[in-house]
């Protein structure tokens, strides 16, 4: 698989939608870009150890999605998972409204107290948004879309009608070596899990491997291993790994 920036046509800019404003549960605010920005996806396969080329096929197909939450991508999203897990008292949560005063007043105290502040909430919600970006990709990819249908046991056509997806992210996150993933030694890449849930049904176990979303990495979203599965354990699994990322020779030469 081949993932790439794409330019977009005039038409798919005009895609997005109004920014979202979000509230967190201590009562802040958080504003987010919502500029579009265009994922050419090319797929090439399945190959077996056989040698037989038989039905491998080569296709192109896209997605749109969000610039700014992929830039936010996981790395900075299990850095805030780590301080909420030794919070006490308190969750994190975030919603189109926001809460009462005095009851975010408590919950900001508490989380201040555990060290999580503006930036840990914001990284926190963008990272559960980059995520819905990062399953858009995947559900645009050949080979991969069919085996995630498989593993949910719905259709596509369901999956458009906009079923309610529940993001439930686990707290505990742990360091990883950066070498077994093919980056250089010393840079940050942290492991950690969340489930998603269809009309309120826990369907997907994910874990993931992330580091930070710098270019090129930035396509998606500095992750660079991810291993899905049905919450019972049971059917097809996905495995998928970063094998390499370069940018292209025009932002090379400048």
């Amino acid at each position: 698989m081949l993932f790439a920036g794409n330019e977009l046509k005039p038409q798919e800019k005009k895609t997005a939608g109004k920014a979202p404003v979000l509230f967190t549960s201590s009562g802040r605010e958080l504003r987010f870009d919502n500029t579009p920005s265009g994922v050419a996806i090319r797929t090439v396969g399945p190959f077996n150890q056989t040698g037989n080329d038989d039905g491998v096929r080569d296709e192109w197909s896209g997605a749109i999605v969000t610039r700014d939450y992929l830039a936010l991508g996981f790395d900075s999203t299990a850095l805030a998972l780590r301080k909420l897990s030794r919070a006490t008292g308190s969750g994190l949560g975030f919603s189109s409204r926001p809460l009462p005063e005095k009851k975010a007043a408590a919950n900001r105290t508490l989380l201040e107290t555990a060290g999580i502040g503006l930036e840990d909430e914001r990284a926190f919600v963008g990272g559960t948004m980059a995520m819905a970006d990062f399953f858009r990709i995947a559900a645009q990819t050949p080979g991969i879309r069919d085996v995630l249908r498989q593993m949910l046991d719905i259709s596509w056509k369901d999956v458009l009608k906009g079923p309610q997806i529940g993001i439930n992210i686990q707290a505990e996150v742990e360091d990883f070596s950066p070498e077994f993933w093919g980056l250089a030694p010393g840079e940050v890449c942290r492991t950690f899990c969340f489930r998603i849930d269809l009309n309120g049904v826990p369907r997907l176990m994910c874990r993931v491997a992330a580091t930070k979303p710098m270019r090129p990495l930035q396509t998606v979203a500095g992750v660079v291993g991810i291993a899905v599965s049905r919450v019972d354990g049971g059917g097809p699994h996905v495995m998928v790994r970063v094998l390499s990322a370069r940018l292209p020779e025009r932002v090379l030469e400048k």
